[in-house]
Parts: structure tokens; sequence; C-alpha cells
């Protein structure tokens, strides 16, 4: 009696360890944000991207695996594909606050909330069971896990719901987001641009020598008086050095408005020089400037009497 009481005993043990296993398996081939972020904290990053895009299929609208997505399309050096995920997150609107519906088992229903916390850890207490048996088979697999913290509109109650099982809509993306989604993008947008590493094809054009009147009555104590100025025949680049080809020279990009084809802005006076020198060229003295700027025509700006016209 005892033998065979025994035998159904570890029969018992054997199936739900079996049962346990190929959950785990179904589990992990279809991912969870969860599991997503913990193979990205461990390196994993192909596995990152294999669960996170799991994941987007069925929540595409879910900007936070979105972001986690793009964070790991830069660790795989996929610059293009990180930018257009990101490019999805500001094409959604601003939400005011942090509402949200919850979708979870056994809610036929979507529940509103605001969302409190996004990563709680917190034990596992959907699936109590007082059975001592049951207890003795889940201790080696008892540990917290990642919640959400929500606050439930309906009830007035605050709630944590397993990451696992529970999917969430958003409404929109916070403002504090927008702002982390449009740094990341600049930053993607520099890795890609150092990773073309396009050479310069700075195009000189002949600057014939002259006189005319430098400084304005008009302008900052420092431009007047006016007064004559000649100068000799020089070269002046014909555009504004592209980000793209100060990048690949100088190793870095100060520019807030990040794009290849646009003009590096927000450099600083030794940064412009630097990069002259390593071409074999020099920064224009200010008469020089001023003077290729004005063109042999007498306007307050270059350009024109209005600075609409000319600036932006």
């Amino acid at each position: 009696m005892f033998n065979q009481v025994r035998t159904i005993i570890l029969s018992v043990v054997f199936l739900l360890t079996i049962g346990s296993v190929s959950l785990i398996l179904v589990e992990e081939s279809s991912g969870s944000q969860a599991e997503g972020e913990k193979a990205f904290s461990l390196g994993k990053y192909k596995e990152a991207e294999t669960i996170f895009r799991a994941v987007l299929e069925k929540e595409p609208g879910n900007f936070i695996t979105l972001q986690a997505q793009a964070n790991t399309k830069i660790k795989l050096k996929k610059y293009d594909e990180a930018e257009k995920l990101l490019d999805k997150i500001l094409a959604m609107p601003l939400s005011t606050g942090r509402d949200i519906l919850i979708y979870t088992e056994g809610e036929s229903e979507p529940l509103e909330a605001e969302l409190v916390d996004e990563n709680v850890m917190a034990m596992d207490e959907s699936e109590k069971s007082d059975d001592d048996f049951s207890q003795f088979l889940k201790e080696d697999h008892e540990g917290p896990v990642p919640h959400y913290r929500a606050f439930l509109k309906k009830s007035g109650k605050m709630k944590l719901f397993l990451k696992s099982r529970t999917r969430l809509q958003y409404s929109g993306i916070p403002a504090a987001t927008r702002e982390k989604v449009e740094a990341l993008k600049a930053k993607v947008m520099k890795k890609s641009i150092s990773a073309r590493q396009v050479k310069p094809e700075e195009e000189l054009v002949a600057i014939p020598g002259g006189c005319f009147q430098m400084g304005s009555q008009l302008g900052d104590p420092d431009e007047q008086p006016v007064h004559k100025v000649c100068l000799s025949p020089f070269k002046m680049t014909k555009y504004e050095v592209r980000q793209k080809f100060f990048q690949t020279v100088m190793g870095y990009n100060p520019s807030q408005y990040v794009g290849g084809d646009l003009p590096v802005e927000s450099v600083s006076w030794e940064g412009a020089r630097d990069y002259c020198r390593k071409l074999g060229l020099r920064l224009p003295t200010e008469a020089e400037w001023e003077y290729a700027a004005r063109a042999n025509i007498d306007f307050r700006y270059s350009g024109s009497d209005a600075v609409a016209d000319v600036a932006w």
C-alpha cells in the first residue's frame, strides 16, 4: 500500500514538473515585456529583439515596448530601424495624465485606471494555495515578479497587476516621455551619421578682392563706426558645413537640430577652427565674412533690409 501511494505521488510530481516546463516554454516562445527587459539587461539583445517584436505584433501602439525595442536596435547598431520606431512614438498624441485601459485575465471589459508605477517587483498572489503539497512544488520557483501599479477609477483603489498577464492601452504619451524619446532620436541620428563616415566634399568659390564699407551705424557699438576696408582675393566654401562632414572629421556633433545634411550648429569657435585646419583651410576673418555676405549690395542684412526675408 505504501509503495502504491509513493508511486502515485511520484507520478503526480513528474506530471506537474513536465506541465510546468511546457508552460514556461510556451511563455518564452510568445514572450512578454518583462522577459524582453530581462533579456536586454543580460545583454541578450537578439533575444530581446525577438521578444519585443512578438509583443508589438499584439500591441503595436505600446510606446513602452516601442521604446524598449528602439533601445535594443541601438545596441544591435540597427540605427535606421531604431529611428523608425522612435518616429512612431513621436507621432502619438500627448496625454495630459497617465490614463490607461487595463486588459487582464478574468475581466470581460477593460478597467479604466491611472498608471502609478510601470515596474513594481512583488510576489505573485494570483495563485495562492493552502495545499501543502502544492506549496512544496512551488517553493523553488517563488520570488518577486514584475507588476504594474494602477489606481482604479471605478473602485477608487490601488491595485497591482501581474505584467505577464496584463495588457495596457495608453491614451497617449506623457510629455516627459516625449522629451526622452526626442533626445534618444537625436542620439540615434548622430550614431547613424557616425556609422556612415561620409568624407567632406567642401566646394570652394573664388571671391574677387575689392573694397567695401564695413560696419553699421544701426548695429552694436563694436560695429561702429562704418569704415572702408580693402581685401585681396580669397576663397570660401559655397555651403554651410554639413553635420555628416563635421562629425566624420571631428568625431562629435554638437548640433541640437540633428540631420546629416543639415548645417552643423552650436559649434564653438575652437571647434570650427580645428575643423578647418584638419581640411587644410582656415576660418574667414570678420572682414572677409562681411564682404562675402554683402556681395557688393548695401543691405542691412545679407540679401535684404528685412530680417524675416533672410533668417529662419
